[in-house]
């Protein structure tokens, strides 16, 4: 007996209670796919954003180069109309054919003052013979190397170009020279010497609507700068002027995204975007929490007054989830009183058998009225 009690001890094993599972709300899992939304949302912003610089930087470079250009012509038409004045003045006519053939020093000063007399604008006329070769001495508008140079170009048949001398100081002057010829042979070379801040009025009769823009000599040299830079790049589109050593630098005005402010509000609009994103997913997160949390206390109710005998023609859930699971399982429901899987309620000897009434349908349930008719007490003989 005792070794029986012992078998049946042994035999009444107790399973181990499995270990919890890590529990997950709604809350918390909704968590990973705002992450996944808000990456998306990020990167797709970002390829925005770079598609948008790209197209602003195509429409700046764009209007950069029609801008440069558009200075630069502007510039080249007003030096191929000093030079066409230039040529006119290098005409020779009888009396000064005459003075160059004879090379007469003392009758080209009269002149020069002539030419200043009837062109206000000159600083300076001066002829230069093809045996100038030193530059003069002393100070204010005197011949210099540069001068020479430009004379030797012209007697070789070359156009000299329109060019600053002695930029930044009191000297400086703007030098055009043409050949004088005789017979289809330059005798001489005129030098005109102009206000060395024409370049700079010309520029101004151009127009800048917006940013920096340079006219530069030998791209080392500024002759004259007008506007102003609001970028940060180094490289500026640059433009030749036909005719001269000239070139124009222009830097635009960088307004709106590629600007340091436009970033920014790119940067406090997308965190904003974000953030109401994140707190919608988290309001619905919430919601939703709310909502299964109310269906499953439904469901609870639900088994509770099925066990307990009462029936009820309608679920009162709100997700149709819940109302398909509940149709589904309506059957271990209707059981679940009576822990079989029969609808019917199982009989014992001597007991009555009753109709099952908990889950059966209305049309299951039959009443006879004659019956009851009959053997009623308060019928009439």
């Amino acid at each position: 007996m005792k070794n029986l009690f012992k078998r049946k001890r042994s035999a009444e094993r107790v399973e181990p209670q499995p270990p919890a599972a890590k529990e997950w709300g709604l809350l918390g899992l909704t968590l990973l796919p705002t992450l996944l939304v808000l990456l998306l949302f990020a990167l797709a912003a970002y390829g925005g954003w770079r598609q948008y610089l790209a197209m602003a930087e195509g429409r700046l470079a764009e209007h950069e180069q029609t801008e440069a250009h558009r200075l630069a012509a502007h510039m080249g038409g007003r030096v191929a109309a000093l030079g066409e004045q230039a040529g006119w003045l290098a005409q020779v006519d009888d009396e000064l054919d005459e003075i160059i053939y004879r090379m007469d020093r003392e009758a080209l000063p009269r002149r020069e003052q002539a030419l200043l007399a009837r062109h206000p604008s000159l600083l300076q006329a001066r002829y230069i013979f093809p045996t100038d070769r030193e530059p003069e001495p002393g100070e204010g508008l005197r011949l210099g190397y540069a001068s020479l140079e430009l004379a030797r170009r012209a007697e070789l048949g070359e156009l000299p170009p329109v060019e600053v001398h002695r930029s930044g100081t009191e000297e400086a002057y703007l030098a055009v020279a043409r050949a004088l010829k005789q017979g289809g042979e330059v005798s001489a070379t005129l030098l005109l010497m102009l206000d060395p801040q024409l370049p700079q009025q010309w520029l101004r009769e151009a127009g800048l609507a917006s940013g920096l823009v340079e006219l530069r000599q030998d791209d080392s040299t500024v002759l004259f700068q007008q506007g102003r830079q609001s970028d940060t790049r180094a490289d500026a589109y640059r433009v030749a002027i036909v005719g001269t050593p000239w070139a124009i630098h222009y830097w635009p005005h960088e307004t709106g995204v590629l600007d340091s402010d436009g970033q920014l509000q790119f940067i406090a609009a997308f965190a904003l975007a974000a953030g109401l994103l994140a707190l919608i997913l988290v309001f619905y997160g919430l919601v939703l929490s709310r909502m299964v949390r109310a269906d499953i206390l439904r469901l609870v109710d639900a088994i509770i007054d099925g066990s307990r005998g009462k029936r009820s023609h309608g679920w009162p859930v709100k997700l149709a989830e819940s109302r398909a699971v509940l149709h589904a399982r309506e059957g271990e429901l209707r059981v679940l009183h009576y822990g079989d899987e029969s609808s019917q309620r199982p009989t014992v000897a001597g007991e009555v058998e009753m109709p099952d009434i908990l889950f059966g349908s209305e049309d299951d349930i039959q009443v006879d009225e004659a019956s009851d008719q009959a053997d009623s007490p308060d019928r009439r003989e």
